[in-house]
Formats: C-alpha cells, structure tokens, sequence
C-alpha cells in the first residue's frame, strides 16, 4: 500500500513508503488508541483510581512501543507519552519524551504544554521551562 495521504506524514519514519494495510492500520490505531488510554487514565487519576489510571497508562505506553517497533515515531504520540510519564511521577522520562516531540513539532507542542494539566507537576522544573521556552 503506498501512503499519500494526510495520514502519511502522521506514521513516521515510514512515510511514503511502502508497507503493509494491516502495519498502516496498526500505526493509526496506535497513535490514536494512545491518545485515548493516556486521556482516560488521567481521568482515573483525578478521581483516585489509581489501578485503573495504571492499566490505561500500560496500554497507551504498549500501544507506542508496537509503534516503534514498526518503525513509526512522531511527535504527537511522544507528547500523548510525556504526559502519561509526567502524570506517574517519572520527570526524567516525560522531560526526554517531550524534548523529542518539541523538536519534532516545537510550536504546536510547546503551546500544549504549558497548558495542558497533565505536566504541571514540571511546571517548576527548569528543564521544563527550557523546553517551552519560545
């Protein structure tokens, strides 16, 4: 299946390329399933249920490592996984996750970033404010 399509510059190093419909299908459910998983396990979070907000951030997190190892790797699931590391507690690994999604889409991740709840707990890390800093 050749990808030319609105989608194509969406999936990664695998643009405009060759590959298989169930690979293309796996990488759009992926990066959209991770979306979904990373938003409903913060939802858990604030209301305190924390086993169910850990069991949505594991699939949102699998869903990106099957991504990756297809060979697709792009900003707006990084941000979607710096976000989900942000909301664990886990700085070193949000601020890393974020540092590649601000490189690979600096304006319209830098604007959601500092807005978007999931990172206020690095809101105060300068590192944090290094990475937003227009």
């Amino acid at each position: 299946m050749q990808i030319r399509s609105f989608v194509a510059p969406r999936v990664g190093a695998m643009t405009m390329g060759t590959i298989k419909h169930e690979q293309f299908v796996a990488l759009v459910r992926g990066c959209a399933c991770a979306w979904n998983h990373q938003r409903i396990g913060s939802a858990h979070l604030h209301l305190g249920e924390h086993e169910e907000a850990r069991a949505a951030f594991q699939i949102a997190l699998s869903l990106f490592e099957e991504r990756l190892r297809l060979g697709a790797d792009d900003p707006y699931t990084r941000f979607y996984v710096a976000g989900i590391h942000a909301l664990r507690g886990e700085p070193e690994q949000a601020l890393s996750s974020l540092g590649r999604a601000v490189k690979g889409r600096r304006r319209f991740n830098v604007a959601r970033a500092r807005i978007e709840p999931e990172f206020a707990s690095l809101r105060d890390d300068q590192r944090f404010k290094e990475l937003v800093t227009e």
